[in-house]
């Protein structure tokens, strides 16, 4: 998969797609010790995902879109009140 196409996933689905990946490529590890498989080169990606998937998954886009999930629940008017609260205790302290 493509890091385009990884990105545009919520961060649940890449931990889904991170415990898939780890688990295939311990599976294609055993196969390829045991001679069952012999592309090497299928065992470099796999690895290189599962550090793309990684790499996304701490990046602070992810947690952007974790954030918004979140946002999502709560009522949008409530987010406005939250907002000018926020806005107007700040003009105070000043």
């Amino acid at each position: 998969m493509k890091i385009k196409e990884l990105k545009e996933l919520k961060h649940e689905e890449l931990v889904k797609r991170l415990a898939k990946l780890e688990k295939e490529y311990g599976e294609l590890l055993f196969e390829l010790r045991t001679g069952q498989e012999t592309n090497y080169a299928m065992k470099k990606s796999k690895k290189r995902e599962i550090a793309r998937i990684k790499t996304l998954i701490k990046s602070p886009v992810v947690e952007e879109k974790k954030e918004d999930i979140a946002e999502e629940k709560e009522p949008k008017k409530e987010k406005k009140i939250e907002k000018e609260e926020k806005s107007e205790t700040k003009k105070e302290k000043k």
